[in-house]
């Protein structure tokens, strides 16, 4: 399961990342394994995810978010 597959506030554990590349960048962003991370909005149009985590607020791209692997 990742990102992709929640549905607006919905929340999960991040795993893991399955691309080490992005994985460093969204972990610079402040998603790092263990946190919790919930899917504050999907936009359809620009395929963009608006996440929160811990006291974090990011918007990632959908080939990012394809990467998060969750518990």
């Amino acid at each position: 399961m990742n990102i992709k597959d929640l549905i607006e506030g919905e929340s999960r554990i991040i795993s893991h990342f399955t691309d080490e590349r992005i994985g460093g960048k969204l972990m610079c962003m402040g998603l790092k394994p263990g946190n919790a991370v919930e899917v504050v909005r999907k936009t359809n149009r620009s395929r963009t995810y608006y996440l929160k985590s811990n006291s974090h607020r990011l918007a990632i791209r959908e080939n990012e978010a394809a990467i998060i692997e969750l518990k």
